[in-house]
């Protein structure tokens, strides 16, 4: 894990120390909640929540494309047409402790929080890597905020 390899203190520096823009993608983001019911696993608690199975009522994992409804305006989100799909591969989703953090949201079973933004984290449940055109956009929007950032 990434607290056994020693890992955490140091990207905790660069996040909250410096504040270098980090991006959690599918388990990336889900990790950096407080807490998973998979396993019953405390995670990193950078954004407060927690991670949840889908219902029973639903096939898990959810996999395939899936409409992400955007909250407002973001500059991860800027530019990108809705309604825009992007590729889930996902049996779990986060349940952030405040709505605020919430920047899009996807339908599966249940609504659900599938792109968050706190500070400088960033979290995707979908694959952006996958996505095709409209990831590709966001990870230009991402590399953009990267490139604002002052870090030492």
């Amino acid at each position: 894990s990434l607290v056994e390899l020693g890992f955490v203190p140091a990207l905790e520096q660069l996040v909250f120390d410096q504040k270098l823009p980090f991006l959690g993608i599918c388990v990336g983001m889900q990790v950096l909640f407080e807490h998973s019911e998979e396993g019953n696993t405390p995670c990193l608690g950078w954004i407060p929540g927690k991670v949840k199975r889908f219902p029973e009522s639903v096939r898990v994992p959810q996999i395939g494309w899936n409409r992400l409804k955007f909250r407002g305006n973001h500059r991860l989100t800027e530019g990108i047409p809705e309604p825009a799909y992007f590729y889930f591969v996902n049996s779990f989703y986060v349940e952030p402790a405040s709505d605020q953090v919430t920047i899009g949201t996807a339908e599966y079973g249940i609504d659900f929080c599938a792109l968050a933004a706190s500070d400088n984290i960033y979290a995707a449940q979908f694959h952006i890597e996958k996505s095709g055109a409209v990831g590709l956009a966001m990870l230009k929007n991402f590399a953009a905020i990267v490139g604002d950032a002052h870090v030492d």
